[in-house]
């Protein structure tokens, strides 16, 4: 039998709007909640950085284990939002 991996949800560097280097980024709202199964693509969160919007997508299949940045909290690029158990 094979474990699961643990994968953590983050918003790169890469990825962060240009005009924001230095902004903080904050959760708009969680489509998703600890328990739910999810499929790489889907959405789970919304979030927002210098006014612009950020859609967060599961990168793998499998179920959400803990969402880590609550709604309306401030975040940096790199910090993990949340944690998905992968699918086998």
């Amino acid at each position: 039998m094979t474990d699961s991996a643990l994968v953590e949800v983050v918003i790169t560097e890469s990825d962060w709007p240009a005009d924001g280097k230095n902004a903080d980024g904050l959760i708009r709202d969680w489509e998703v909640q600890a328990g739910d199964s999810v499929q790489a693509g889907d959405q789970l969160a919304e979030a927002v950085v210098v006014k612009t919007a950020i859609e967060i997508v599961s990168p793998v299949d499998g179920v959400v284990r803990e969402v880590l940045v609550a709604k309306n909290q401030l975040f940096k690029p790199n910090t993990p939002l949340a944690v998905i158990e992968e699918s086998p």
